[in-house]
């Protein structure tokens, strides 16, 4: 029995009204819709959610450079860096910032992406600690199963065999996604700071960045899945449902049917996440290390 507070489950179900398709003996199985309609059409949501955003989840990763070493791994979900810098951990302040300079500047570009791989340039002549600053893109491996809620309230190991969809397994993929913990009485909602893949066992641990505060230790439902939110919610089950619709070649007006449920829904979950933070909402900020007249840094 999965948890009516579910998200991938909600979404699921939906698609299926859209389309009056049976739960059982379904042409389509539930870890199909996961795998192959469901988690390309949150990606879709989300893509075009994020440029309105005035919430993000903004990740950081510390990365130790290496003398003479110029290439450094980021992690597959990078959707916009917003800085390079070095940072006080104990004080939460940026200490120095380190602009892209243009590849063709005398100084190099001091920093720059290549792919997936961060560039210094200058090669860095000593060892020291930056960190990167960056938004999720929300391409990930979605699933929901059973896993373990450590001692400590922060630490949360996923299923090896999720109940439906799949692990992601690479490295830090779940940083700045949701984890939903579902069975206990209250359902609660994370940030996850970093995800950690072991080796040996292929095992990958969460951290989260507030501790559970109503969930004990032990063994818990969850999904690593989107916020609550019905527009969300129906906005990528909408969209899952025209991708289906593809295959099961519906007629073209009830195809124009689930489109206008799909931008009602769009419409409604952007202006939500758009206006959310409504102090200083969405805008260029003049007051930048950018537009000081200091010297940049170089790393």
């Amino acid at each position: 029995m999965h948890s009516t507070n579910s998200f991938i489950y909600t979404v699921i179900e939906r698609i299926r009204g859209y389309l009056d398709d049976p739960d059982l003996d379904a042409k389509y199985t539930d870890d199909f819709l996961i795998r192959h309609i469901i988690m390309p059409s949150m990606t879709n949501v989300m893509a075009r959610i994020n440029n309105s955003l005035t919430n993000p989840v903004v990740s950081k990763l510390l990365i130790s450079t290496v003398k003479d070493t110029q290439y450094y791994q980021l992690p597959p979900t990078v959707g916009e860096i917003w800085g390079v810098t070095e940072y006080d951990t104990d004080t939460g302040d940026i200490t120095r910032d380190y602009k892209p300079r243009s590849h063709w500047s005398p100084d190099g570009p001091n920093w720059s992406l290549e792919g997936n791989l961060l560039s210094i340039r200058p090669i860095p002549a000593k060892a020291q600690d930056i960190y990167i600053f960056y938004t999720h893109t929300g391409d990930l491996l979605l699933h929901y199963g059973a896993g373990t809620l450590d001692s400590d309230l922060t630490t949360f190991t996923l299923a090896t065999s999720p109940t439906l969809g799949a692990i992601d397994k690479r490295a830090n993929a779940y940083a700045g996604s949701i984890l939903r913990l579902l069975s206990g009485n209250v359902i609660e909602e994370r940030v996850v700071e970093s995800s950690t893949a072991n080796e040996y066992t292929g095992s990958i641990e969460l951290t989260v960045r507030v501790p559970f505060a109503h969930n004990s230790a032990g063994a818990v439902t969850y999904e690593v899945a989107p916020l609550n939110s019905q527009a969300l919610y129906e906005a990528v089950a909408a969209s899952g449902a025209l991708k289906l619709a593809s295959y099961k070649k519906i007629t073209g007006t009830h195809f124009q049917m689930i489109q206008l449920q799909y931008k009602d829904a769009m419409k409604t979950a952007a202006d939500h996440y758009a206006n959310i933070q409504m102090r200083t909402p969405k805008h260029l900020d003049k007051d930048t290390v950018d537009n000081s007249d200091n010297r940049s840094f170089i790393i």
